[in-house]
């Protein structure tokens, strides 16, 4: 699909929208209005927003019409993966989808001379495919963990035995530069250059505009070995990039959300239901936001011992490869360019000391109020006031405390009194939860057409040396042409001019999202001679 105009900033500089994305539920003190969430997603998925609040209206509104579209293409033929083991339903449909589209931008290629490039390959699900779609291509994988690299080349044994030529992988971190060493040396000197596709399937963080940095530099500065053949680019963990010029502005809390898919939460729509995986996910938020009122009459539990356990969940285990920004010492800020001089202000992220202390619990501790308080308890070392727990009546068995002895209250008697949680509160905390993942869709569709702005912009330069092809005189290099970044400026005219043996840059909705792709759109660069087709109206290509 061609990306559409984008409006997404009118609606992100809103009042609302700045209060949504930096007001955690956890720090709401105001409602922001009376409403029930299912009636909001309803009328975000079906435009239906009658029982809403006039001003809440306009706001889902806003949020259906500034987000990109998401139905899948259907214009290429799918091809049935050769095996499919170790994988879920869900990466089958993503490997199976974008092979198959990567075979239809390739078909114009010399499969012998062809050389793809797997950025970030982790289990090297996708690079098998694609070598047993194209078996006389070259392939490299490229990933920053070993041990995910042996577990590639462990499945290549036992499903790619015969495979000529093999499979190559190389274990780095994966930057620009590193990206095209690794290329210049696995493809050495050539007497003629040959094709290299670059692919990713799902490049965390920072690592696709890495990518893409890296294609745009080796079109533009073309070695005698190797040129670029087009790029097929899906990210994912948008909480782990680097703010662009267009998205700076937003709290952190923002580039989590860009990962929510609520157009999937129901799972009827006559009457309204959510999938019990969502009203899990609501919940979970909701309650944890209630304890900080629980919290405020606890008092520390005497017996309290913390557990091996319990620490070991405040531990990370599994560092992050692509940090979302560097640190802001006074050094690094003295040598960063302008652009990347940002400002992501830290609100929004509901992480308190105390819910740092509860960290994450077992799905089967929201069963109830009452087991959700006492996992709480032994969590963090408190006891909680009595009045906090729920009657018999509203919900199983409740312990009630008298001191530091526990005392079990028989059910339903009527003398039974305790408010147990707000339930009103919750529902304000709920609602003030879901409107803010509404806005997912319109803060991923943000990046994803800042992404193709900052490309079409960037393909679209040439290096100094380049001449202009009306007057033939040198062209800005990307640095002087403050390409270096992301920017939201100038989408159309940069996709409309006349760039040579230009390259066309699109973004394109590879994956179904009920599958539980929700990262489903790619960016795709190719000749513009070649360019697959773009529409689900086309028909499907064989």
């Amino acid at each position: 699909m061609s990306a559409v105009p984008d409006e997404s900033d009118s609606l992100l500089t809103l009042p609302l929208t700045e209060q949504l994305l930096a007001t955690h539920p956890n720090a709401l003190q105001t409602p922001v209005t009376h409403v029930r969430p299912i009636d909001l997603v309803h009328a975000y998925c079906t435009g239906s927003s009658l029982a809403l609040p006039r001003h809440i209206r306009t706001f889902v509104h806003a949020v259906r019409t500034q987000q990109l579209p998401r139905e899948p293409l259907n214009s290429f033929h799918v091809r049935p993966l050769p095996f499919s083991q170790g994988m879920s339903p869900k990466k089958a449909h993503e490997v199976s989808r974008m092979a198959s589209y990567i075979l239809r931008l390739v078909r114009h290629l010399d499969q012998h001379a062809l050389h793809i490039v797997d950025i970030g390959a982790g289990q090297g699900y996708l690079t098998r495919a694609l070598k047993a779609y194209l078996p006389h291509a070259h392939i490299l994988a490229l990933d920053a963990d070993n041990e995910q690299t042996l577990g590639a080349q462990r499945w290549e044994n036992r499903v790619l035995l015969n495979a000529n030529p093999s499979i190559d992988h190389k274990v780095i971190f994966i930057s620009p530069e590193s990206l095209l060493k690794a290329l210049d040396d696995w493809v050495g000197p050539r007497p003629n250059p040959v094709p290299v596709l670059f692919v990713a399937l799902h490049a965390c963080g920072s690592l696709t505009p890495d990518i893409l940095r890296a294609y745009i530099h080796a079109t533009h500065n073309p070695n005698t070995n190797w040129r670029t053949a087009g790029l097929v680019a899906v990210g994912c963990c948008y909480n782990l990039m680097n703010p662009s010029v267009a998205t700076r502005h937003l709290p952190i809390a923002a580039y989590h959300l860009a990962a929510q898919i609520p157009s999937q939460w129901l799972t009827s729509i006559d009457p309204p239901t959510f999938d019990p995986s969502v009203e899990l996910s609501i919940r979970k938020v909701t309650w944890r936001a209630l304890l900080g009122k629980a919290l405020q009459r606890a008092v520390p539990d005497p017996n309290y011992r913390e557990s091996a356990n319990d620490a070991a969940i405040k531990s990370a285990t599994v560092p992050a490869r692509w940090s979302r920004r560097p640190e802001m010492t006074e050094e690094t800020l003295s040598t960063l360019e302008p652009q990347l001089k940002f400002d992501a202000p830290e609100s929004g992220t509901g992480l308190t000391e105390p819910l740092l202390r509860l960290g994450r619990l077992r799905d089967s501790a929201y069963v109830s109020w009452n087991t959700f308080l006492r996992a709480a308890e032994q969590r963090m070392g408190v006891l909680f006031h009595p009045d906090d727990f729920e009657a018999e009546g509203k919900g199983e068995k409740a312990e009630i405390r008298d001191g530091d002895n526990v005392n079990e209250r028989g059910k339903g008697g009527s003398d039974d009194l305790r408010p147990g949680r707000d339930t009103t509160l919750e529902n304000d905390l709920a609602a003030h939860h879901v409107l803010r993942c509404l806005l997912g869709p319109v803060i991923e569709s943000a990046i994803l057409r800042d992404r193709l702005t900052w490309v079409r912009r960037g393909l679209c330069n040439r290096v100094q040396s380049d001449l202009d092809h009306s007057t033939r005189r040198p062209i800005q290099t990307l640095q002087q042409a403050g390409a270096t970044e992301p920017t939201e400026q100038g989408s159309d005219a940069y996709a409309e001019r006349d760039c040579g043996d230009a390259q066309r840059a699109e973004l394109v909705n590879l994956f179904d999202q009920a599958t539980g792709s929700g990262r489903n759109v790619a960016i795709v660069v190719a000749p513009v001679r070649y360019f697959p087709s773009t529409s689900a109206e086309d028909g499907v290509e064989s």
